[in-house]
């Protein structure tokens, strides 16, 4: 009849504890865990571009030939990552008298908030100066 005392708090207390949510890993509920690649990259550096940069192994690089024509946007590049269903887009425009830096940076929020409505978010970043006295927005 004693055990039958310590028995049930015990029971009511390992009950009570087991109900606990699962702790979510990585990160908190509503987040998914991307598994990428190890990180291993190569360089672009063609000719034809103004620009070079190092992208995954695992990227593609293709032309955006869509705009070319229509805006003059001989630059345009997307780097497709198929494992992850995901594209980067980089576009290039040289800073003219023409077009200015302000109207530039202008152009690219336009563009963002007219993708604003299909996004889920988007950052507004104020345009930084590196060291080398390069400008990005």
């Amino acid at each position: 009849m004693n055990y039958r005392l310590y028995l049930v708090p015990v029971l009511a207390m390992m009950i009570l504890t087991s109900c606990r949510p699962e702790t979510p890993v990585p990160k908190p509920r509503g987040y998914f865990r991307v598994e990428l690649p190890a990180h291993a990259y190569r360089r672009f550096d063609s000719t034809a571009f103004p620009f070079s940069f190092e992208y995954p192994v695992y990227g593609q690089i293709t032309q955006d030939v869509s705009l070319n024509k229509e805006e003059n946007a001989p630059y345009w590049l997307n780097i497709n990552f198929p494992g992850l269903d995901a594209t980067i887009f980089l576009s290039y425009k040289p800073v003219t008298a023409q077009e200015p830096l302000d109207g530039l940076i202008e152009q690219s929020y336009k563009l963002s908030q007219a993708h604003d409505i299909r996004a889920d978010y988007i950052r507004n970043t104020d345009p930084f100066i590196t060291d080398n006295r390069l400008t990005a927005v």
